[in-house]
């Protein structure tokens, strides 16, 4: 493929993935749940019991989702727990147009809607298109399409990447 080949795709697709971002980002959240609780001083609603998360193209599935507000009352941050361990963690999937689907497991999932970073902790493990990333925390910021692996105490500082995997 020649430079100019390249360049061509790549002004074509950016676009297209950053609308999708930019859309997402317009969608209501749609949260369902099996209990929630409303705390309107701290800025926070706690759902918990089979939680699920809706924004667009972007899906959070977990045990227990707290949703932080600022002052205007605009979602903030999204923050997904598992209470059952390895056996059930908390999940995130998102569709971009430009790069397929992306998922992610974790105990903890922190996103951070405005910025559209996600940070995960505890066995954390993100799979894209065919590729894995394994750490105890993996940083995914969706705009930018960069994914950061720390391997943790636990794991003796080790990540562990895998190209070209299948399901």
């Amino acid at each position: 493929m020649t430079y100019r080949s390249l360049t061509l795709c790549l002004l074509f697709f950016l676009p297209t993935c950053s609308l999708a971002i930019d859309l997402d980002k317009q969608e209501a959240l749609l949260i369902e749940a099996n209990y929630g609780e409303v705390n309107e001083r701290a800025g926070a609603t706690t759902y918990s019991g089979e939680v699920s998360v809706i924004q667009g193209s972007l899906k959070i599935l977990a045990d227990e989702v707290q949703v932080k507000t600022n002052k205007n009352g605009d979602v903030i941050e999204v923050i997904a727990t598992s209470n059952q361990g390895f056996t059930k963690p908390a999940r995130i999937e998102k569709i971009s147009g430009g790069t397929g689907k992306v998922e992610a497991t974790a105990q903890q999932i922190k996103y951070l809607v405005e910025k559209q970073q996600v940070k995960l902790s505890g066995n954390a493990l993100v799979q894209k298109n065919k590729d894995e990333f394994m750490g105890e925390l993996v940083y995914y910021d969706i705009e930018q399409g960069i994914v950061k692996i720390d391997g943790g105490e636990e794991n003796a500082g080790r990540v562990r990447i895998k190209y070209g995997t299948t399901k």
